[in-house]
């Protein structure tokens, strides 16, 4: 069975959790924090209403994601149509986008991402800013 999603707006890569270095250079002790809590609730919130009343999917994953990327507003008319439909090949990083996808569904789509067997991504320019992916049980 195939599940597809919808996650609307900019593509978001992965961040990198933050240490709070005044902490650290005070020996107060080493503090954390996801500085992306908030925008990985409401992109949990958008997979939620996606996938309500459904079982995590088990068994081996086929996940393929497609980040469509915004084009610059400072582009000709003439090359943001050009732009259109072709490949992204600036940052953000394609695999700090896919990190984010596995880690938002993690525990809503499937109880843990390394249960995702095979991959296919791309990112590509439109006019339409999203993230769309699916998910294939395999067996």
């Amino acid at each position: 069975m195939k599940y597809k999603f919808v996650i609307p707006g900019n593509p978001v890569p992965l961040a990198r959790a933050r240490i709070n270095p005044k902490a650290f250079f005070n020996n107060t002790g080493c503090k954390m924090w996801d500085p992306q809590k908030e925008l990985k609730l409401i992109t949990a919130i958008h997979l939620r209403n996606q996938f309500e009343g459904l079982r995590p999917l088990i068994g081996s994953l086929h996940l393929t994601a497609i980040f469509y990327m915004p084009i610059s507003k400072s582009k000709s008319k003439k090359r943001q149509e050009e732009m259109q439909g072709s490949y992204h090949i600036a940052r953000p990083d394609l695999d700090n986008m896919l990190k984010w996808i596995c880690d938002c569904a993690n525990g809503i789509l499937y109880t843990d991402d390394s249960v995702v067997a095979s991959v296919f991504v791309q990112k590509i320019y439109d006019h339409e800013p999203r993230t769309e992916f699916s998910l294939e049980e395999r067996s």
